[in-house]
């Protein structure tokens, strides 16, 4: 009894082991996984702040530009109007002066029908300059005042013609601003769809490469591992075959020893049994002697105490065989399984390597797609740049423009009107 306990203490203790070791092996695994997280993610975390400190100092940069060029831009505005005062101050004096000089005298001097349609010419001109707040008409009307009726004429008549060539000039090139906005932003619009689209997968390219190169780590250390493993392992059925052998011949030995010990006491109680017959009667008046066969310590159990020895060591031999075949067993176990899993953990690498290297191949390829990508759309915004510099700046609306072109041309055509008679 007390010996089928310590088996059950032997085999509750080796299956407690074993369960140990593998849990130890789980968590030794989840160690390293967390770890590589851990050094991962720290340098993320230290990217990342980088890129932040970098951020909020560019922002500051940019913050105080901005507010330095709208200052600068106020002052220049400032400066624009202060100097637009002056010039139409000079201008208007100058109009003002022209008008009172020259009006009486030019009447004067020329009294017929030709000065007296160039006066009202130049009247209509200034009211309809006025009214319109014209500064091509009051410029017109600064250089009529020192000309000839013809002159004026012809002056008038080329001015009308420029107008109306301008005009169709301005709707043609509204027609091409139209259209090259347009196609500038479907362009940019898909540059940048492009580009995102590019980053996107370079993002997810890093990403499937940094977990490959984290299975490949884990792959390689359990790989390891399993080497080790059946290192150990190996070593260990080594030594337990010798010491389960040197057990067994030890076993053997001491049963033909204790039956050569259990023969010779027979042998010799036998002989001791058999002298009894020759024992004499004893003499009269004698002291006592035995009158038995002498049967010595076989009486007090050592025929027994051997037979329980013998049986003893046959159960050591029978148990020692039994646990040496069970451990040979579990070893080649261990060491097929095992040879199957590195077997498989191998040829992952070898997968995943491969996928690795087409990954990375495929990064530098989409890498440049981007950078390919970056420059057309960096293109097309400037493009645009150069666009609004031409089509998105005037100090009118287009409708305005054309509107206002449209009556000078038609306050020009009263004026030949006048002028003609």
């Amino acid at each position: 009894m007390l010996m089928r306990d310590w088996k059950a203490q032997l085999a509750t203790g080796k299956k407690t082991k074993e369960d140990k070791l593998a849990a130890k092996l789980r968590k030794d695994q989840v160690k390293a996984e967390k770890s590589a997280a851990l050094v991962e993610v720290s340098k993320l975390n230290e990217d990342d702040k980088k890129y932040l400190a970098d951020l909020k100092q560019t922002c500051d940069q940019k913050a105080s530009d901005f507010k330095e060029r709208q200052r600068l831009r106020g002052e220049e505005l400032a400066a624009i109007d202060k100097a637009s005062e002056a010039i139409q101050g000079t201008v208007l004096k100058v109009a003002d002066k022209k008008s009172s000089s020259k009006g009486t005298s030019l009447a004067a001097l020329r009294s017929d029908s030709g000065g007296a349609k160039r006066e009202q010419a130049i009247s209509l001109l200034r009211e309809k300059a006025e009214e319109l707040d014209s500064n091509m008409l009051s410029a017109l009307v600064l250089r009529a005042e020192g000309d000839s009726l013809s002159k004026i004429r012809k002056m008038i008549s080329d001015l009308v013609t420029r107008l109306q060539q301008e005009a169709a000039a301005d709707a043609e090139k509204d027609g091409w601003c139209k259209k090259e906005l347009a196609t500038n932003g479907q362009t940019r619009s898909s540059k940048k769809d492009l580009v995102d689209t590019v980053q996107g997968e370079v993002n997810q390219l890093k990403i499937d490469i940094t977990e490959l190169g984290d299975d490949l780590e884990s792959l390689q250390k359990d790989i390891a591992s399993l080497a080790k493993d059946r290192e150990s392992a190996t070593k260990l059925r080594e030594n337990e075959k010798v010491e389960n052998k040197a057990t067994i011949k030890d076993a053997q030995d001491a049963q033909k020893a204790i039956a050569q010990a259990t023969a010779a006491l027979d042998s010799f109680y036998s002989g001791a049994k058999a002298k009894a017959s020759l024992l004499q009667k004893p003499v009269e008046g004698a002291p006592e002697i035995f009158e038995d066969s002498y049967t010595g310590m076989d009486s007090g159990g050592v025929t027994a105490l051997l037979e329980v020895l013998q049986a003893d060591f046959v159960r050591m031999e029978s148990e020692t065989e039994t646990a040496e075949a069970q451990s040979l067993g579990e070893y080649t176990k261990f060491m097929s399984d095992s040879a199957v899993d590195k077997a498989s953990k191998e040829k992952e690498v070898e997968l995943k390597t491969a996928s690795k290297t087409e990954k990375t191949n495929g990064l530098t390829t989409k890498k440049i797609d981007l950078k390919d990508a970056q420059k057309a759309l960096k293109a097309a915004t400037e493009y645009f740049e150069e666009l609004k510099g031409q089509c998105m700046k005037p100090v009118m609306t287009r409708e305005e423009k054309m509107e206002k072109r449209k009556q000078e041309i038609e306050s020009l055509k009263d004026v030949l009107e006048v002028l003609q008679g």
